[in-house]
């Protein structure tokens, strides 16, 4: 049995159990936490904080706190090496590093507009370009999206480039009984999760539907929120159409 709670209390400072050793909480280490906010589950893995509204799992705590995966170490206690015995692909790793140097750029009004930008790994280049990570299922970096630049330059893309929905690795813990929302960007998008609605977005703005709709079956309700523009009024449409086939 995976021991989650070696994972967390190795890293969150006034670790407390509760709930008979089911669940913790402690500091939340993704935002000066004063009083403890951070939420771990530890049957499951899960955390959250009700502070900053990070959400996630175990295997991605891991990663952001530069860690291998509790899967690989936690086995019996703290028995386990604290590394890898098969590393990471050198592209992931690299990816996963490049979005937290990316990250140390990134203003502090940033942050505070939006509150998910941390877990999310949001991050500005030396061109001033904000950096905006895209995660597989486990929370692994696939790819980095470089937003368009101040004078009007395309974005462009580090790793996995193809069109695919921003914050894949939140999509499974989404309450299927609650609307999705569906916007047109990654800022828009953070500001909403920010909010507390479940949102989503495609990786090529209005100009492009991911292929893959598996990752949004099964919600209640789909509310697609694009720019009030030619661009969005055609891409919502195109998005709706879509949404009628496939769920």
């Amino acid at each position: 049995m995976v021991n989650y709670e070696g994972l967390y209390r190795h890293y969150i400072k006034r670790f407390k159990l509760t709930q008979s050793g089911k669940q913790a909480v402690g500091l939340c280490p993704f935002h000066d936490d004063k009083n403890p906010s951070f939420s771990m589950n530890l049957d499951t893995g899960l955390y959250c904080c009700h502070g900053c509204d990070v959400k996630g799992n175990a295997y991605y705590f891991a990663k952001t706190m530069k860690h291998p995966t509790p899967s690989r170490w936690i086995d019996d206690g703290h028995n386990q090496s604290p590394y890898p015995k098969n590393g990471k692909r050198a592209t992931e790793i690299d990816l996963w590093n490049k979005a937290k140097e990316y990250q140390k750029n990134l203003t502090a009004d940033w942050i505070k507009e939006s509150k998910r930008a941390m877990g999310m790994l949001v991050g500005e280049d030396k061109q001033g370009r904000l950096t905006f990570p895209y995660f597989d299922e486990d929370g692994d970096v696939v790819g980095i999206k470089h937003h368009k630049g101040k004078n009007g330059e395309s974005p462009y893309w580090e790793g996995d480039g193809a069109c695919k929905w921003y914050g894949l690795h939140l999509l499974k813990g989404f309450d299927r009984n609650k609307p999705l929302y569906i916007c047109e960007g990654e800022k828009d998008c953070l500001r909403m999760l920010s909010l507390g609605y479940q949102t989503t977005c495609g990786s090529a703005g209005s100009g492009g539907i991911p292929k893959d709709f598996n990752p949004i079956v099964g919600f209640a309700e789909y509310m697609n929120i694009f720019d009030n523009d030619n661009a969005g009024k055609v891409g919502v449409k195109k998005l709706a159409e879509r949404l009628f086939i496939e769920v």
